[in-house]
């Protein structure tokens, strides 16, 4: 992954793109990281099934009405191929819309 990711102090990834968010769209942004989160959670606690830690994604991401999802992946951290259940170290990716702005992130598990 080439590292930890910048972020602001709400969770949001540091991104040029950011600039282009409206008043709203950038209060909303951050559900995109706490999406993330909810993901990293379930995966800590012993989850290992790719449809249930996008299901909890997907769940989250949904409360924040003003970000439409474009992909949401779980992914093998090495290979980057997406998977039906983690064997080892994963990826959960997810580009959403705020707006017009394509805001993409994502967290590693394991």
């Amino acid at each position: 992954m080439g590292g930890e990711t910048l972020r602001e102090s709400d969770g949001l990834a540091i991104s040029p793109a950011n600039a282009s968010l409206s008043e709203e769209e950038r209060r909303a942004a951050p559900g995109l990281f706490r999406a993330l989160l909810a993901g990293h959670l379930l995966h800590a606690l012993g989850e290992r099934k790719a449809a249930k830690i996008l299901a909890a994604a997907r769940m989250a991401l949904e409360m924040e009405p003003s970000l439409r999802i474009e992909s949401l992946e779980l992914k093998d951290a090495e290979t980057r191929q997406p998977v039906n259940k983690l064997r080892g170290p994963g990826l959960l990716e997810a580009v959403v819309y705020a707006g017009r702005t394509r805001l993409t992130d994502c967290v590693r598990l394991g």
